[in-house]
Order: structure tokens, then C-alpha cells, then sequence
């Protein structure tokens, strides 16, 4: 059996496919690639989603690093053929409680008690992604404790919170979950954003945010060396996803992953403050081997907790990446940290004057590659830092923009269009920059 299974995956390497069988007993995916051709004011701020949501900015602006343009690769696909076995229930999985806090800051306590002490993380900023271990009924209220405190999820019948596809009905088995209530409905759309590089237009932006609420949706920004900007948007409801422009993109390979994790992820937050709702480290890097990140990840992660991030985006994969085999090597990980992972990735077709939504077999390893493995990253955010079509240099199709975002929204949690930057755009991606046409944007996202 297995000498006909290679026969056909030979057979097949032009075709670019993938299948079902069963070998020995065990089911497997065998994937071929083709060859290149409202709450109290005592625990939350205002009941409504869209009003500002948090304290105003206290950071005053400063002069911003200079741009340093991030890769955007065209990976030369090569021929891979991925034998991964079908996941299958495995017994003692960690119990992954993931739920998102509403359009409102909402106050972490000390105990689950209106009148205890705020946290010195408090309070969770809005549409915040938020791991849960415990739960306790007390003074009318749900209360959920994360990693650094405790906070309202439910007042009397109402929830102050929405779900995690994949993750919320794990909740039920949390301790202290109240026995037959059902899980609050999962928030089914993901959060539409841009990312924001220095010289971004902040008037522009908190239109871009207006039109978006208008919508009832939260608006999302990746935040790209812009302190202040960042500390505006937050503190008008949006989701912010803050990565570090004084800091390397890749961290050192040729140390101890555990050392090395700790190195950069002391860097970074350094350089970018943990005030956001997630924190993005490593972008569109060449690792060693799965087994050196999963340990890199891991103290990344340890890291992280101890510094006061919720979320944490150890890694932002680029177009053809990973390797398929590597999911389920890293994926536990991800589930068993103590603060919120998420999967990170820039979403580009790779290939020069090709429609973003577009679908082939080209793209099928691009593009649209996370959906050959996020089954195995079930109750795993997913989060888009960047997307744009062709390899990112070209001017932006609002209508491409559209027809990927209405299937998109609804596999990830947030996607930040890579389009935005200061007047003269970022080097060889001029092009595509949006300023000017945030509103635009908006309307293709709707």
C-alpha cells in the first residue's frame, strides 16, 4: 500500500492536490504541490460598542524609526508532497477557554469582586482576546480568571463577552463553569484593519475606524513604529496589534532557543510597551526547524506572560509558509501557553499581477494555504498582519479586496490590509499605498 500511495503522489505532481487514505489501518491527508508555472461603570466603561472605549493617550509623540520596508517574499513553490495523519481527539488536550470582551474596556480585579482591587494590567482593552482557567458566580456577575486577574464575562442573563470559534465551548469543562449554561455565540466576523507605518494619517485612520463602527464592526490596525498612533487608535475601540520597528525582524538562530526567545521577545517589548490587545514579534522568517521554534515559541511565551501581554503573535508567517508537516509540531504550543497565541500570517497570491482572491493552483500554496492545515489549529486565533494582491507593490482592486474579504472574515480573526503608509509609501511598494483611500477601503470591507 504504501509503494502505491508514492506511485500516486509521483502521478500527481503537476496536478497539485490533495486526498484521503488509509495506510496500515491510519487515515492520512496527503497533500501534493504542484511544480511552479453593558456593563456596570464599576467593572467597564460604556455599554455601546463603538464609543471610546479606554483612557486617552498619554504618551506624547515622538520621532518615529525610520521605515525599513518588510519583506514582502515570492517564494519559488517546489515540489512538496505532505503526508500528515487526520487529527484525530487526543485525551488530556488542554482545555483551550478563549472569549472576547465586547466594544467596551472592561476592569481586571485582584478577586471576583465588584469592590476588589484593579489589577496593575487593568483595565482589558476592548475586543480584547482573553485565555480563561476558572470561573465564579458571585454578587450577581460571572466572574473569569485570566493570568493577571479577574473580570466580568456575564451580568445576571447578559453576557459582556462573545466567543472564540473552536475555543468557547471548551469553557464548559473550565472549573466553576455554572453547570448547563451554554457558551456565549461566537463573534463569527473577523475584524477588518490596515497597517500603519510611519507618516500614517491619523485623521485618515479614525475616519477609516468611524466608518467601520459605523458598521458595528471594530476596526484593526498593525501598528508599524508609530507609538502615538497606536495609542490614539486604542483609545478609540480599536484593536491594535503593536510590532517593532527599532527591532530586527528575525530573532538569532544560532543560540539556544529558549536564550534567544528571551532576548527578542525582551526587545521588543522594550522598543513597543505591551498597551495593545497583541503584541507581534517575528515577522516572515527562515527557522531552523520546527522542534527550535515550538521551544522558541514556548519561552516567547513565558516571556511575554510575565511582562503583562494578553496576546501574543509569535510569528508572522509568510506566503508559502510553513511547511505543512510543521503544524502539528507546533500547534500544541500555541494551546497549552497560559496567555493567548495567535497564528500569524501575511496573505499575498506571491506572484506578480495576480488578483488577490484569486484561486488556482498556484495560489492554493500561497494565498489560500492555511486552509490545508488550520484543522489542526482549532481553537487557535488566526490573525492577518498584511494582505494585498500580487507580490504587494501593486495599486489596490477594492473589488478583489471584497471578493477575498467575504470569504477571509469568516476563517480569521483580524486582517490588516498591508497597503498604508506615509505620503511617498515604503520603497518598492509605492504603489500600493492607500493613503487617500482608507474610505474606500472601508466600503470594501463592509
Amino acid at each position: 500500500m504504501r509503494r502505491v500511495l508514492r506511485n500516486m503522489a509521483l502521478t500527481l505532481l503537476l496536478a497539485g492536490c490533495s486526498f484521503v487514505v488509509t495506510v496500515d489501518d491510519s487515515s492520512y491527508h496527503v497533500s501534493v504541490q504542484p511544480l511552479p508555472g453593558i456593563p456596570d461603570s464599576t467593572l467597564a466603561s460604556t455599554p455601546t460598542p463603538t464609543a471610546t472605549l479606554t483612557p486617552q493617550p498619554t504618551v506624547a509623540p515622538t520621532s518615529t524609526p525610520s521605515a525599513t520596508s518588510p519583506p514582502v517574499s515570492s517564494p519559488t513553490p517546489t515540489q512538496e508532497v505532505a503526508l500528515t495523519p487526520l487529527p484525530t481527539p487526543v485525551p488530556g488536550e488542554p482545555k483551550a477557554c478563549l472569549l472576547k470582551t465586547f466594544g467596551s474596556a472592561i476592569n481586571e480585579r485582584t478577586a471576583p469582586s465588584a469592590s476588589a482591587p484593579k489589577t496593575a494590567t487593568s483595565p482589558i482593552p476592548a475586543g480584547s482576546i482573553v485565555k480563561v482557567f476558572e470561573f465564579v458566580s458571585a454578587e450577581g456577575y460571572l466572574f473569569a480568571r485570566n493570568e493577571f486577574g479577574w473580570f466580568v464575562t456575564r451580568q445576571g442573563t447578559t453576557w459582556w463577552v462573545y466567543g472564540v470559534s473552536g475555543a468557547t465551548e471548551l469553557c464548559q469543562d473550565v472549573p466553576g463553569w455554572p453547570p448547563g449554561l451554554a457558551p456565549p455565540a461566537d463573534l463569527v466576523r473577523g475584524l477588518p484593519g490596515v497597517w500603519a507605518g510611519p507618516g500614517a494619517n491619523r485623521d485618515e485612520l479614525l475616519r477609516f475606524g468611524a466608518q467601520t463602527k459605523a458598521a458595528g464592526v471594530q476596526p484593526a490596525a498593525t501598528i508599524y513604529g508609530e507609538p502615538y498612533t497606536a495609542e490614539l487608535l486604542l483609545a478609540n475601540g480599536w484593536f491594535v496589534l503593536l510590532r517593532a520597528a527599532a527591532v530586527a525582524d528575525c530573532p538569532d538562530f544560532d543560540i539556544d532557543p529558549t536564550v534567544s526567545a528571551q532576548r527578542f521577545t525582551t526587545s521588543v517589548l522594550d522598543a513597543v510597551g505591551v498597551r495593545a490587545q497583541a503584541i507581534v514579534l517575528a515577522n516572515e522568517c527562515g527557522w531552523p526547524s520546527a522542534e527550535w521554534l515550538r521551544d522558541w515559541i514556548a519561552a516567547a511565551a513565558e516571556v511575554a506572560a510575565e511582562r503583562g501581554v494578553r496576546a501574543l503573535v509569535p510569528v508572522v508567517w509568510n506566503p508559502g509558509s510553513p511547511e505543512l508537516d510543521w503544524v502539528p509540531v507546533l500547534a500544541p504550543v500555541y494551546k497549552d501557553a497560559r496567555i493567548v497565541l495567535a497564528w500569524g500570517m501575511n496573505v499575498y497570491p506571491a506572484r506578480e499581477n495576480t488578483a488577490l482572491a484569486t484561486r488556482d493552483g498556484f495560489t492554493v500554496w500561497t494565498t489560500w494555504r492555511y486552509e490545508m492545515y488550520r484543522h489542526h489549529l482549532r481553537g487557535v486565533p488566526v490573525i492577518v498582519t498584511e494582505y494585498a494582491r500580487g507580490d504587494g507593490s501593486e495599486p489596490p482592486d477594492f473589488a478583489d479586496i471584497a471578493a477575498w474579504w467575504s470569504l477571509a472574515r469568516v476563517q480569521v480573526e483580524v486582517a490588516t490590509a498591508w497597503y498604508v503608509s506615509g505620503p511617498a509609501g515604503l520603497g518598492h511598494w509605492k504603489n500600493a499605498n492607500l493613503a487617500g483611500r482608507l474610505s474606500e477601503l472601508a466600503a470594501a470591507l463592509q
